[in-house]
C-alpha cells in the first residue's frame, strides 16, 4: 500500500477505517488471483456508552485504548487489526479460514472479557460482540464482506452480547 495512504487513528495508533477498506479491498484481489481465503472480524465493545455516562469520556476513551493494545498483541504482523469507529474495530486475515477466524474471534472476545481496567470510580470490565465473515463464501466484495459481518455482528448483539456470530 503507498505511504499516503498510511492513515492511523490518533486514539489507538491502529490503521483507520480508510486504511482498513482499501488494505481489504487489495488482500481480497490478491486472494482472487491466488485462489485464497480473506477473514474478516467485526468487533464492537458492549455497552460503551454506559462507560462514558457512568465513567465519564476519559475512562472510554481508556478502554477503546485497551482494546487496540490487545488487538496489537494478539494478532500477527500479516493480520491487520484496525479501528473501524467509534468502538468497533476490524480485523482482516489473509489465508484464513472462516472456522480459523471464528477460533480467534473467541479467543479474543475471552481476553477482553478477562480485562480490568482501573479508573477513579472502580474497575471497569468488558465485553464485546463479533460478527465474522470470510471472502468468497459470504461476498466478492469490501462492501458485500463487512455488511455480512456486519450482519453477524447485530445477530451477536441482539441475542445478548459478549459473543461470536458467524455470517450467514
Amino acid at each position: 500500500m503507498e505511504p499516503s495512504l498510511v492513515t492511523k487513528d490518533e486514539l489507538t495508533g491502529l490503521y483507520n477505517r480508510r486504511y482498513a477498506q482499501e488494505a481489504l479491498k487489495q488482500n481480497i484481489s490478491l486472494a482472487k488471483q491466488q485462489g485464497l481465503s480473506v477473514a474478516i472480524i467485526l468487533l464492537d465493545i458492549d455497552n460503551l456508552k454506559m462507560i462514558n455516562d457512568s465513567c465519564n469520556h476519559h475512562n472510554g476513551d481508556l478502554v477503546i485504548q485497551k482494546v487496540a493494545e490487545l488487538l496489537k498483541t494478539t494478532f500477527r504482523d500479516d493480520e491487520l487489526p484496525c479501528r473501524y469507529g467509534g468502538e468497533e474495530f476490524l480485523v482482516i486475515l489473509l489465508n484464513t479460514s472462516i472456522d480459523s477466524a471464528y477460533e480467534q474471534a473467541e479467543e479474543l472476545r475471552l481476553a477482553i472479557k478477562s480485562l480490568k481496567i482501573s479508573s477513579e470510580q472502580g474497575i471497569i470490565t468488558l465485553t464485546a460482540s463479533f460478527g465474522v465473515a470470510c471472502f468468497p463464501e459470504h461476498g466478492e466484495t469490501v462492501d458485500q464482506l463487512i455488511q455480512k459481518a456486519d450482519e453477524a455482528l447485530y445477530k451477536a448483539k441482539s441475542q445478548g452480547r459478549d459473543q461470536v456470530c458467524l455470517a450467514s
